[in-house]
């Protein structure tokens, strides 16, 4: 029972709260499980990993996966590159991706624990850095921490999966930090922007 002094609310905001936070459960059981990622997220199902090989050259490369979920870019990437390693800060996710490296034997990937703020690599231990839907929420720590672990030269790539948003302009702190912008229109009728930035230090 709430107390008299207690902010009354109607029981149509009361029902919007208890909507939103059902949503956001649905959103973190969605996003902690990868069996439910593959049917549910089109920016997983439907996403063609020719996109990310249109940003760079992963040839013989050293790749560093920033939030890499279910593997989507991971393992796109580890068909062409030397080493591939993979930083989820979710251990189902996790586990998952040393489950699948092993099913499919996988041998060219490594699964670590980290955050994008505080990557657990050494300065310019990369050739490419990616991620997809990761840089956002501190632009500059964001970026500052994947150029850190960039070697000079290399690449960041912000290659997002495919869904069906129809964006009318690229993301402007992206442009505004020196990234390259690339756009297209998914099968969903969605318009999604990919980016790329070459690292110089």
């Amino acid at each position: 029972k709430l107390s008299a002094d207690a902010p009354q609310i109607s029981p149509e905001e009361l029902r919007r709260c208890e909507c939103t936070v059902m949503a956001w459960m649905e959103d973190f059981v969605t996003y902690t499980t990868p069996e439910v990622m593959a049917t549910k997220c089109p920016f997983v199902y439907g996403w063609d990993k020719a996109r990310l090989f249109e940003l760079a050259d992963f040839t013989g490369k050293r790749v560093l996966d920033v939030g890499s979920g279910n593997g989507r870019l991971t393992f796109a990437a580890a068909e062409k590159a030397a080493e591939v390693y993979a930083v989820e800060p979710v251990e189902t996710l996790r586990h998952f991706l040393r489950e699948k490296c092993k099913a499919d034997h996988i041998c060219n990937v490594r699964v670590m624990d980290g955050f994008v703020e505080d990557l657990p690599y050494p300065d310019d231990t990369f050739d490419i850095v990616i991620s997809g839907h990761v840089v956002g929420d501190d632009y500059d720590a964001e970026i500052a921490e994947m150029s850190r672990v960039c070697k000079p030269g290399g690449f960041i790539v912000c290659c997002n999966g495919d869904d069906e948003f129809r964006r009318t302009a690229p993301d402007a702190e992206l442009v505004k930090r020196g990234f390259s912008w690339y756009v297209h229109e998914t099968a969903e009728g969605g318009i999604v922007y990919d980016y790329v930035k070459q690292v110089e230090k």
